[in-house]
């Protein structure tokens, strides 16, 4: 019989990170790209921009990076380390607001707190971020499981 002590979660793994944002026309784009760059540690050139056109013709840039493997999966469990225990906290006891059926986690981040060089959970003007787990599983666990870790980041 296995001692219950010794039992533990399985490990998040993800396989995939995609981190998006917009900038509209007032925002100075130079000095965004590297504030979040900063402070998500990505590389600007990571980013391919898209212009877009805004409701009264103003331009609108969307940036999107995308990261696989080893990398995405560091990257992903780094962001949740610095993330604001607070918003970690929240989003672990509601966690399944966040989860797709497929097992990904989607976190929204302030962007005025990414200029500051903080990690904080926003809600309007955001980074979007989108986590990919290597693995999926059932719904229930994997609830139980996102829980855990958002909660206990440095848990291996």
């Amino acid at each position: 019989m296995l001692d219950q002590c010794m039992v533990r979660l399985p490990k998040i793994s993800f396989m995939s990170a995609e981190i998006s944002f917009h900038l509209h026309a007032t925002e100075d784009e130079e000095r965004c790209l590297l504030a979040f760059s900063n402070a998500l540690d990505i590389d600007p050139q990571d980013f391919t921009k898209t212009v877009l056109g805004g409701h009264y013709g103003n331009e609108v840039k969307r940036y999107v990076a995308h990261l696989t493997g080893r990398r995405a999966d560091e990257w992903g469990k780094q962001l949740i380390l610095k993330m604001d225990e607070s918003d970690r906290m929240r989003i672990a006891g509601e966690v399944e607001k966040y989860l797709d059926e497929h097992g990904k986690l989607y976190l929204r981040l302030d962007k005025q707190s990414l200029i500051d060089g903080l990690i904080r959970a926003g809600i309007e003007d955001v980074v979007r971020v989108k986590l990919k787990p290597r693995l999926k599983w059932n719904r229930g666990k994997m609830r139980e499981d996102y829980a855990e870790f958002l909660l206990n980041p440095l848990d291996p």
